[in-house]
């Protein structure tokens, strides 16, 4: 017996200890007091997801945004049971890959790790329409954009053999004529979106929202 319940409690202290399990508590809590209809557009992964105000960028549609902040795409797909399921979406937009490329994944493992999350999702919304925003680019991590641009290109090969999921590339509207990172987009930080940004951003998804 003692053997069945090591793993499982090692697991359970696992979670319990990782640095978004506040992040996604709150989001359980705050849907326990004030439940979302099911159906709607879920908005996941990682901080760029987590600071878009997606309520005022699209207030005649039905978001939820649950970004994580500082997430990888492995640690989205590990969290879908408690992110995406309860709340039956028809549509995800997605946004993650840029931690994964700056803690060392090869462009190749993050377009894997991709592929993961879609079969993680369709395993039980089958029909659900994914919408990948591609990792885009920055100041802060410019010396990792060809390996970024290399990511992009395998996840935008993998959603064009699969129905409904779809690649929208960030960069048109973020790139300057001489082909540099736009600064006026971006915080302080040189990496996470200023209402500028995602100004844009919301530009290029509604058409495949509405």
């Amino acid at each position: 017996m003692k053997a069945l319940l090591l793993p499982l409690l090692l697991l359970t202290t696992a979670v319990a200890q990782s640095p978004w399990e506040s992040e996604v508590a709150a989001y359980e809590a705050k849907e326990r007091a004030h439940p979302v209809a099911r159906g709607g557009i879920v908005f996941n992964g990682s901080s760029s997801i987590r600071l878009w105000e997606v309520e005022k960028s699209f207030p005649d549609l039905p978001v939820v945004n649950h970004g994580i902040g500082g997430s990888t795409i492995p640690e989205n797909t590990a969290l879908v049971e408690r992110l995406i399921f309860p709340l039956a979406p028809k549509i995800i937009v997605f946004y993650a890959g840029d931690n994964d490329i700056a803690t060392g994944h090869a462009p190749e493992q993050v377009a894997n790790d991709w592929k993961d999350y879609v079969k993680a999702v369709r395993a039980k919304l089958p029909e659900v329409k994914i919408i990948y925003l591609s990792i885009k680019p920055s100041p802060a991590r410019w010396a990792l954009w060809p390996k970024a641009q290399a990511a992009n290109a395998l996840i935008k090969a993998h959603g064009e053999t699969l129905k409904e999921v779809k690649f929208i590339d960030v960069s048109t509207v973020m790139l300057s004529g001489d082909g540099q990172p736009l600064g006026q987009l971006f915080r302080d930080d040189k990496l996470h979106l200023l209402p500028a940004g995602y100004e844009r951003w919301t530009k290029l998804l509604r058409p495949l929202l509405e």
